[in-house]
């Protein structure tokens, strides 16, 4: 198959954006992802471009599997401070930068 364009990867993370729970306690956040990963899979249908994104989310992660790890392991950020609410507002300003980085 091609390769993903960026153009394809940018439509595919404000697409995710659009799923992707802002860690809020709302009854319209219920149906949301709290994963940039199952985002994608909810927003973009075709599953080739997902697979594609998901390997850069993942690539991104590494060794780490979830942003919490990223962020606790990692950065070595403390437990107490990776609230829901924190952590989903890094996923949405990780994607933010994710999509300006693709842009260009």
């Amino acid at each position: 198959m091609a390769k993903v364009t960026n153009k394809q990867i940018v439509n595919a993370l404000i697409k995710a954006k659009t799923q992707l729970s802002n860690g809020s306690t709302a009854f319209s956040d219920r149906y949301l992802s709290r994963y940039i990963c199952f985002a994608l899979d909810q927003a973009v249908d075709n599953q080739y471009v997902v697979d594609q994104v998901q390997d850069i989310i993942q690539d991104r992660l590494y060794p780490r599997c979830s942003v919490y790890g990223y962020l606790h392991y990692t950065l070595k950020i403390k437990s107490k401070l990776l609230t829901e609410k924190n952590v989903q507002t890094f996923r949405h300003d990780w994607l933010d930068s994710l999509i300006k980085e693709f842009s260009k």
